[in-house]
């Protein structure tokens, strides 16, 4: 059985500050999973990445087995496989800042 999503080597910085350093996970279908860390890990820019809503990235994104990587948030949702809900600005989520994706 082939990962619904894998991620491989997923490096995202912000100028001088690398936000990830080469993070890798897979998620079987039917798998439920959490995304923990401590402040600063690099948690909401790795839900921004899987939603569509960050393309910045260097490493390897697949999704159902075929290799992705969405140029816009509107690309992510176009594809139909993955749907972001993720806002850019705190203000406008209502749990305070929280990122929240959904995958089909």
């Amino acid at each position: 059985m082939q990962p619904l999503l894998k991620l491989t080597n997923i490096k995202r910085s912000y100028g001088a500050i690398q936000a990830l350093k080469g993070a890798s996970f897979e998620i079987m279908p039917g798998e439920v999973i959490g995304l923990v860390g401590e402040n600063g890990a690099g948690k909401s820019t790795m839900v921004k990445i899987i939603s569509g809503f960050d393309s910045g990235f260097t490493g390897e994104y697949e999704l159902n087995g075929e290799a992705l990587h969405f140029s816009s948030p509107d690309s992510g949702r176009a594809s139909g496989d993955c749907r972001g809900s993720a806002r850019t600005q705190p203000h406008q989520n209502d749990e305070c800042g929280r990122e929240y994706f959904s995958c089909r």
